[in-house]
């Protein structure tokens, strides 16, 4: 049995995610293909202009999404960084915004 190696196993993640979201985004398509014919003789809410749109909040939630994983991979970095010291004197980021911490001067021999 050969070895797996770790973007093996993402893709494999990533695929089998992809083939359930595909299962789901199916299945909701033909519910609302059954009901878009009974969806159109509801009134409109007269509040429907006030709420966001699913796109609208789907971009929104995306978007925090994003910035809090910015956030949290420059603190990560950041904190890589600053563990450094314990790990053999080793940069971990080179995109990290924390000062490496000075190497000690060796003693000179006389």
């Amino acid at each position: 049995m050969p070895t797996l190696t770790l973007t093996n196993v993402e893709d494999q993640v990533f695929t089998t995610v992809r083939r359930g979201q595909d299962a789901i985004v199916d299945g909701v398509q033909a519910l609302a293909d059954r009901l878009a014919p009974y969806a159109a003789r509801l009134p409109e809410a007269p509040w429907a202009e006030r709420v966001p749109t699913a796109t609208e909040l789907a971009e929104r939630a995306f978007a925090f999404a994003e910035k809090l994983i910015s956030e949290q991979k420059d603190f990560a970095e950041r904190l890589l960084d600053a563990a450094a010291p314990l790990f053999a004197d080793t940069k971990v980021t080179s995109t990290s915004k924390a000062k490496s911490p000075a190497k000690p001067k060796t003693a000179q021999a006389a």
